[in-house]
């Protein structure tokens, strides 16, 4: 796939909000900027997922398929170095604070879901958001592709009330 330049703009604004969210929430920065780390963090997964989505489709206009073993195989090895390198300073660094759960949910990339997780491995949450993300869409839109418009339309359109639904139940 060809570079998108437009894109690395894009990253860098999302990277910059959720630096400044974070500086705001140090003390760094006005405190409302601490509520720009959401939407940095949302304009990067829709990045990614479109950049997926867009690799995706372009597989399959060129093969007339997706080859899903490729697709995790270049995942793994573009993630797990970076990742395995700091899950291995994490649990060695932090060892004390860490149970069973938390290393389970770590190496499995759930720290998303763990409400017990030390700070170290809070860092986590996002990758394991994306690796979610990336564990069903490529299956998702290989089964589906027959129907793509009517997919694509139904996720943009259930997508917000499933986010207002899960926020008024947090």
């Amino acid at each position: 796939m060809k570079r998108i330049p437009s894109l690395d703009g894009r990253r860098a604004i999302s990277v910059s909000l959720v630096l400044i969210g974070h500086l705001a929430r140090a003390g760094y920065t006005p405190q409302y900027t601490a509520t720009y780390t959401g939407g940095g963090v949302h304009m990067f997964f829709i990045i990614s997922g479109y950049l997926i989505t867009t690799i995706l489709l372009g597989e399959h206009a060129r093969t007339s398929t997706i080859n899903l073993r490729e697709f995790y195989i270049r995942r793994a090895y573009r993630i797990l170095p970076a990742a395995g390198v700091f899950m291995l300073f994490a649990m060695i660094a932090y060892w004390h604070e860490m149970s069973w759960l938390n290393l389970a949910a770590m190496l499995l990339y759930l720290v998303n879901y763990d409400a017990t997780k030390p700070w170290m491995i809070g860092h986590l949450w996002s990758l394991g958001v994306e690796e979610q993300f990336y564990l069903l869409w490529p299956s998702a839109l290989r089964r589906l592709y027959r129907h793509k418009v009517s997919l694509l339309l139904s996720v943009v359109a259930i997508g917000p009330i499933v986010d207002a639904f899960c926020r008024h139940f947090r």
